[in-house]
């Protein structure tokens, strides 16, 4: 969902400039919502040398793959340990399960919460 909202945002932002253009209207630079952050949260980053950093989605494959459900605060705390700087991420409020973490979206900030979801991938 975050790769589309990011190509159906540029690809919006474009056609509107275009048609301002061929209009004759001239545009200043159009700023569009940047969600970059996002996708590298969930798929990881390319780090120096080449080699990539896993995002959330690949620890998380990691940690499910295994035939034994996985252990939920150990999950979540190695995602707090590796993304409690990253923009995108917020570890839990005191009010919040110890076993959560919030992505802050394109679009809101959705919290999640580990609950036993182990079992083949």
């Amino acid at each position: 969902n975050e790769k589309l909202q990011a190509l159906f945002v540029s690809e919006a932002v474009e056609l509107v400039r275009a048609e301002f253009v061929s209009e004759g209207i001239r545009v200043e630079l159009i700023d569009s919502p940047d969600n970059s952050a996002v996708l590298e949260l969930f798929e990881g980053a390319k780090r120096r040398g080449g080699y990539p950093r896993p995002g959330l989605l690949s620890i998380l494959n990691e940690e499910t793959a295994s035939p034994k459900p996985p252990d939920d605060a150990r999950l979540v705390e190695a995602l707090h340990r590796r993304f409690a700087e990253h923009p995108a991420y917020r570890k839990p409020a005191a009010a919040e399960p110890a076993t959560s973490f919030t992505v802050r979206h394109f679009s809101a900030q959705v919290t999640y919460t580990a609950a036993g979801g182990g079992g083949a991938g």
